[in-house]
């Protein structure tokens, strides 16, 4: 293998690390913002108050991913059958 190709070969092994960890900070600020947004609005239609929003919003949305996910964990099956 010439130089000129390690080097090449090099460059590239640098550059996906990098373009991987900008991917992870995009997916992790877009997610973010969803998910504030989500928490706004959520509060606004149930009408909570400012000082509840956050304990009330993620409960909903707790429900809601359960709903999705079809029911509970396995754990808290396990819980409510004892």
């Amino acid at each position: 293998m010439s130089d000129e190709k390690r080097r090449i070969s090099a460059a590239k092994l640098d550059e996906e690390p990098r373009q991987t960890n900008e991917a992870i900070g995009a997916f992790v600020f877009a997610f973010s913002q969803l998910e504030f947004t989500i928490r706004v609005r959520l509060a606004r239609v149930l009408g909570v108050r400012e000082n509840m929003a956050d304990i009330v919003t993620g409960l909903r949305l707790r429900d809601a991913v359960r709903g999705l996910s079809g029911g509970n964990t396995g754990k808290e099956t396990s819980e409510q059958e004892a």
